[in-house]
């Protein structure tokens, strides 16, 4: 057991369908929508904030 949770629990987690299907879902809206860096935020599936654009107004 490593921080607080047993290695068998942990590999069942991470190697099931859910966090598959979560993964893939992940790299494919990576493609669709060029993302290239973290954080990036996609706003209603048309809009691209990027974050080297926001100034602060002080």
């Amino acid at each position: 057991m490593e921080n607080g949770v047993q290695v068998e629990a942990f590999d069942n987690t991470v190697d099931s369908f859910a966090v598959s299907s979560m993964v893939s879902q992940f790299d494919h809206n990576t493609e669709k929508y060029n993302i290239r860096s973290t954080p990036t935020f996609i706003v209603n599936g048309k809009y691209m904030i990027k974050i080297e654009s926001i100034n602060s107004q002080e």
